[in-house]
């Protein structure tokens, strides 16, 4: 296990990278640009924030100082909401490419 404030962030930045080069030759990127998508993916973004304040103030879960960069912004860590960020982009985006039209 990494022993760094960066370690969340840099095993999640990893997991991305590895699914963007795996999948990305076959991704239509140019759908971000709709704002029927951008509302798409700031819904889930707002939903995946929603789901972790609950969780962080129902004690199910918290987040260790030593194991992630100590910004919190309503008491979450910063590199929590650009992973939720880059996740909800991957998932609006799969869920369009792969939609039966």
């Amino acid at each position: 296990m990494l022993q760094s404030r960066y370690a969340y962030l840099f095993t999640e930045i990893a997991g991305l990278l590895i699914a963007y080069t795996f999948t990305s030759p076959f991704v239509n990127w140019k759908i971000l640009g709709t704002k029927a998508v951008l509302m798409r993916i700031g819904i889930l973004f707002l939903i995946w924030i929603l789901v972790d304040q609950i969780a962080v103030h129902l004690g199910i879960w918290t987040f260790s100082d030593h194991n992630s960069i100590s910004i919190l912004l309503l008491d979450l860590p910063v590199e929590e909401y650009a992973i939720f960020l880059l996740h909800s982009v991957y998932c609006i985006v799969f869920f369009e490419m792969y939609k039966r039209k």
